[in-house]
């Protein structure tokens, strides 16, 4: 099977304006300025395009880190909820019988262990025994609420729309390599600051 392979020099591509091979900075969720500057506003937009490419796809890339872990969260309550009005209890009274009930205060030896595990700040484990075994007993809640939630949805059907940041890479026939017209068409990006990649091309 015959493949092209298309060559990108990371840095490069990364500071590519938008329009060119690069998807641009991410656009603004809203009209509104972000400052004013004698009177002439600055929008979120043109922060972004400031920031450059590079750190842009970084924030976008945070920003989508955040939202997935709150989604998650998000799909748990949902989950148990929807279990909750199946029973046709509150989710409150589901999560105390399936979760809380279930759920052992923690022995001695896995308080100390704990104790052992974290920063004492000088506090001997005596002064300090009960608090820990509060904050393990929290723990192990939290844990098992998530794998109750998770259980759920197994037998849910649940689809995550939210998709991670993206830039589409145009066709570029002089940094081709091999026959255009393969079937597979191989995206090798490299930073030809590394010396090995420079010498690659």
């Amino acid at each position: 099977m015959k493949v092209s392979r298309l060559f990108l020099c990371l840095p490069l591509f990364l500071a590519l304006p938008k329009g060119s091979s690069g998807q641009g900075a991410p656009q603004a969720s809203s009209g509104d300025p972000v400052a004013t500057v004698a009177g002439q506003p600055i929008s979120e937009q043109e922060l972004l395009e400031t920031v450059g490419p590079q750190q842009s796809m970084q924030l976008r890339m945070q920003e989508y880190e955040a939202k997935s872990k709150a989604l998650e969260s998000l799909i748990r309550l949902k989950l148990v909820q929807a279990e909750a009005k199946k029973r046709g209890i509150p989710a409150e009274k589901l999560v105390e019988q399936e979760v809380e009930s279930k759920v052992p205060d923690p022995t001695d030896g896995e308080v100390e262990a704990y104790f052992w595990g974290q920063n004492r700040a000088g506090a001997s484990f005596e002064e300090v025994k009960e608090q820990y075994r509060s904050s393990l007993k929290q723990l192990k809640l939290q844990k098992a609420r998530q794998v109750y939630a998770d259980s759920l949805r197994t037998k849910t059907n649940v689809a995550v729309l939210l998709r991670p940041p993206s830039v589409t890479v145009a066709y570029d026939p002089e940094r081709v390599k091999g026959d255009p017209k393969a079937p597979v068409t191989i995206v090798e990006f490299s930073d030809f600051q590394c010396p090995y990649c420079k010498k690659s091309e």
